[in-house]
C-alpha cells in the first residue's frame, strides 16, 4: 500500500502546494483536529493526496490553486459555515463541477435540502461508517482519473469512450448508493440500540459507585467502608473493561491492533480465562466443568488476547444461562490444531441469528441483552481476535432455550519458548525517591495521580498546561515527567520536544499519560521523545512498577 500524502494548508503556507501528480487531490475541510485525524486514518489506504483546510476561507483559496477529485466539507464551522463555503465554491468556474460531500453530526431533512441546494452531491452523518466513506471516495477518485485520461488523449474516439465510462460509473454509483442506503439504515438502527445499551451499561456501575461514596461519607464503620471501597473498585474495573472493549473494536476495524505473540501453554491461558470469569459464574450459581488436555499444547499467540477470547465466551455463557445452569469447557487436540469448545444450557440462539451473531452490535434480543448486560461487541471481538491468530470460530444452537456451543479452532506449535533468567532489580533501586512532575489540564486527575505518586514514596509538582510545565521543569529539574498529550494550546508532543532542548533536563525521563493508546499514538509519542507510554486510567501497580525501574 502506498503511503498517504498529507498536505496542510494554513497561514504559514504561501503559493500553490506541490503534490504527487500521479495521485488525485482530496480536500478535507474541518476545524477540529481530532475529526481530521479520524478521517485521515479511514482514507489512508486509498493512497491519494489529502489536502487539509481548517476553515472555509482556506478551502476557497485552495480551490483557486488546484483541482480536486472530491471535497469533504464539515457543515458546522466557525465563521464561514459549510453551506456558504459550498455555494462560493460552486460559483467559481474552476470548481463549479467539483463534487462536494457534506459531513455533519446533525442530519435532518431541512439541512439536507439546504446542503443539496448549496451544491452537494452527497450527505454523510458523522461519525461516518469507514466502509461507506471509502466506497464513495473511490468512485470520485476513479472519475477524476478517468477525466485526466480523457483530457490527455488527442483522439475524439478515446475521449468519447472515457465519457461513456464516466456515465456508466455514475449509473453504478446510483445503484451502489441505493444499496448503501439500506446498509446505513440498518446500521443506524443498530447504532441507536447500541448507544441506548451503552448508556445503560455505564449507568449500572455508576450507581453503586455513587452509593458507596455516600456510605463512606456517612459511616465510620471500618468494615462497611472497606466493603464500599471493594464495590467501587469492582465497578471501576467493569467500566474500564467496557471502554477497553470499545477501544479494541476501534483498533481492529482500523487494522491497528498489534499482537504480542509468544510461545504459551494452552492450559495456562485457559486457567487464566476461567479465573477471570469465575466471579460471574459463581454469582449466578452455575456449575463449570473444565476438561484440559493432559499433554502440553503450545500456541504461538498473544496470551492476554487468547485469555480475552475465552473469558468473553465464558462470561457470555454465564450471562445468558438461567441461574444454576451448566457450563462446560472442553479441548480436543488433533494434528496441528486444537479445538476449544464452550457450551452451556442457556437461552440459546434462534436460527435467523446464528449467521449474524458475530456482527457488530448484533443482539439475540435487545430486551434480554439489556437485562443481562453487554454492548453487542464481545463476540465481534472474539471472532476478530481468533482470526488474527490464524484460527476460526463457529457457533451451534438448537434454538431458543436449547443452549449454545462456541467452538474455537487454533493452530498449535511444536516449538517451546526459550527460558531466560529474570532480571533482578537492586533492592536499593526500588526504594529510590524520584522528583515527579505531573502535567494534566484535568485538575482532579492531576491531583489524584499526584497522590498516587506521593503515596509511592516520591516528590511531586503539578502543572495544568504546557507553558507552566516547562517553567516549573527548569526550576524543579524533575527525574520524571508524567505528561498528558491533549493539553490546551501547546500539546504534550510539543511540550516534550521543547523540554528536550533544555540542558538541565537532559537526564529527565518522559512518560506519556494519555487516553490515546493506539499503535499510531505510541509511535507519535516515541517520535516526540517520550520514553514510556501509559494509557489512562493507569493502575497503581503499573505506575509503581514503572517508577521502580527508573
Amino acid at each position: 500500500m502506498s503511503a498517504i500524502k498529507k498536505i496542510y494548508s494554513g497561514s504559514g503556507m504561501g503559493g500553490e502546494q506541490h503534490v504527487d501528480g500521479d495521485r488525485v487531490n482530496i480536500l478535507l475541510v474541518d476545524d477540529l483536529p481530532e475529526k481530521i485525524m479520524s478521517y485521515e486514518s479511514i482514507l489512508e489506504e486509498l493512497g491519494q493526496n489529502i489536502i487539509i483546510a481548517h476553515s472555509g476561507e482556506e478551502a476557497l483559496k485552495l480551490v483557486l490553486q488546484q483541482e480536486f477529485a472530491v471535497i469533504l466539507l464539515d457543515v458546522n464551522m466557525p465563521g464561514m459555515d459549510g453551506f456558504e463555503t459550498a455555494s462560493l465554491i460552486r460559483s467559481r468556474k474552476r470548481s463549479s463541477h467539483t463534487p462536494i460531500i457534506f459531513l455533519t453530526a446533525f442530519p435532518d431533512e431541512m439541512r439536507m435540502a439546504q446542503g443539496y441546494a448549496s451544491g452537494a452531491v452527497d450527505y454523510l452523518p458523522t461519525p461516518v461508517v469507514p466502509e461507506i466513506l471509502k466506497a464513495k471516495i473511490r468512485v470520485f477518485i476513479e472519475l477524476s482519473q478517468m477525466r485526466r485520461q480523457a483530457a490527455s488523449q488527442a483522439e475524439e474516439k478515446a475521449m468519447r469512450k472515457a465519457a461513456e465510462d464516466s456515465a456508466r460509473k455514475f449509473e453504478s454509483m446510483a445503484n451502489e448508493n441505493s444499496r448503501l442506503l439500506e446498509r446505513i439504515q440498518e446500521g443506524e438502527k443498530r447504532k441507536d440500540e447500541f448507544l441506548a445499551t451503552l448508556a445503560h451499561e455505564l449507568r449500572n456501575p455508576l450507581a453503586p459507585i455513587r452509593n458507596s461514596l455516600q456510605v463512606m461519607k456517612m459511616s465510620k464503620d471500618p468494615a462497611l467502608r472497606q466493603q464500599s471501597e471493594d464495590i467501587i473498585e469492582r465497578q471501576l474495573r467493569q467500566m474500564i473493561h467496557l471502554v477497553d472493549d470499545l477501544m479494541d473494536i476501534s483498533r481492529i476495524t482500523q487494522g491497528k491492533i498489534e499482537l504480542r505473540k509468544d510461545k504459551i501453554l494452552l492450559n495456562d491461558v485457559l486457567k487464566h480465562a476461567t479465573e477471570t470469569a469465575e466471579p460471574l459464574i459463581k454469582q449466578r450459581g452455575h456449575s463449570l466443568t473444565v476438561h484440559l488436555p493432559e499433554e502440553p499444547v503450545w500456541l504461538d499467540a498473544d496470551f492476554s488476547r487468547i485469555s480475552q477470547i475465552f473469558s468473553n465466551l465464558l462470561n457470555n455463557a454465564a450471562k445468558y444461562t438461567d441461574n444454576n445452569g451448566r457450563i462446560e469447557l472442553t479441548t480436543e487436540h488433533e494434528g496441528d490444531w486444537v479445538t476449544i469448545t464452550v457450551a452451556d444450557n442457556g437461552i440459546g440462539i434462534p436460527d435467523d441469528m446464528v449467521l449474524k451473531i458475530f456482527e457488530m452490535f448484533s443482539q439475540v434480543d435487545s430486551s434480554l441483552e439489556r437485562t443481562q448486560g453487554g454492548l453487542g461487541i464481545g463476540l465481534t471481538l472474539v471472532k476478530s481476535l481468533v482470526e488474527m491468530h490464524g484460527g476460526n470460530v463457529q457457533v451451534q444452537s438448537g434454538g431458543l432455550q436449547k443452549g449454545s456451543k462456541f467452538m474455537v479452532k487454533l493452530p498449535t506449535t511444536t516449538q517451546k519458548p526459550v527460558v531466560h533468567e529474570p532480571h533482578k532489580l537492586q533492592k536499593e533501586d526500588s526504594k529510590k525517591s524520584l522528583r515527579v512532575l505531573v502535567v494534566d489540564d484535568n485538575e482532579a486527575l492531576a491531583k489524584t495521580l499526584g497522590w498516587m505518586v506521593e503515596l509511592s514514596g516520591h516528590e511531586i509538582r503539578v502543572a495544568h498546561d504546557g507553558r507552566s510545565a516547562i517553567e516549573i521543569a527548569q526550576i524543579y529539574n524533575p527525574s520524571v515527567v508524567l505528561l498528558d498529550i491533549g493539553l490546551p494550546g501547546m500539546n504534550g508532543y510539543e511540550v516534550c520536544k521543547e523540554m528536550h532542548k533544555h540542558p538541565s533536563l537532559k537526564n529527565t525521563i518522559y512518560v506519556a499519560h494519555t487516553g490515546w493508546g493506539q499503535e499510531d499514538h505510541r509511535r507519535r509519542s516515541k517520535e516526540a521523545g517520550f520514553d514510556h507510554h501509559l494509557v489512562k486510567p493507569v493502575e497503581l501497580q503499573e505506575l509503581q512498577e514503572l517508577l521502580a525501574q527508573l
